[in-house]
């Protein structure tokens, strides 16, 4: 190629270059405005200083023991039964109980009363469980390892709601 040439041609590019620079800043509308320089703060509010109420120190009844005495139980208070311990069955597990309560066919009818116990304090829970009358929802309450404790809720439940629950094992799969 010719010096000639290559020299034009590179003349021509950097025209271009300069040309898209420089013909954009000429034609731009929008004029360019002062950024303002005062401060858009507002003004520092007034305070007014207002006095803290000390609270006064409660009274205590009756002063601690004394250290060598303040551990040792009241014996004037009977001591609360310790639940039996759990029994285990031959792979080593506790048995554990629960009270089958009430089955339903419909099961918006189970949820309803199952949140029915929780709402009195028990811990229910549902079961689906396949008969030969179709899919059941069984409620439960449970499970616990003492069955002599839901042996008493299970009076209790039986004579609030009207029904007859069933103690079950609830012996845990493997």
């Amino acid at each position: 190629m010719d010096d000639g040439l290559k020299q034009r041609l590179i003349g021509a590019i950097v025209l271009l270059a300069i040309a898209v620079i420089f013909i954009p800043v000429l034609f731009d509308r929008q004029t360019i405005t002062p950024v303002s320089i005062t401060t858009q703060v507002p003004p520092m509010p007034t305070i007014e200083i207002e006095p803290i109420v000390v609270a006064q120190a409660p009274e205590v009844p009756s002063p601690a023991p004394e250290p060598e005495q303040m551990f040792i139980p009241d014996e004037t208070k009977p001591e609360p039964e310790t639940p039996a311990a759990p029994t285990l069955n031959d792979n080593g597990v506790p048995n554990g109980w629960v009270l089958q309560v009430i089955s339903y066919s419909e099961k918006a009818k189970a949820i309803s009363f199952r949140d029915r116990l929780i709402e009195d304090g028990y811990h229910a829970f549902l079961r689906d469980a396949k008969t030969s009358k179709g899919l059941h929802h069984r409620v439960y309450i449970g499970p616990k390892l003492d069955k002599k404790a839901l042996l008493a809720d299970k009076k209790i439940v039986d004579s609030k709601y009207k029904i007859s629950s069933i103690l079950l094992d609830m012996t845990p799969k493997q």
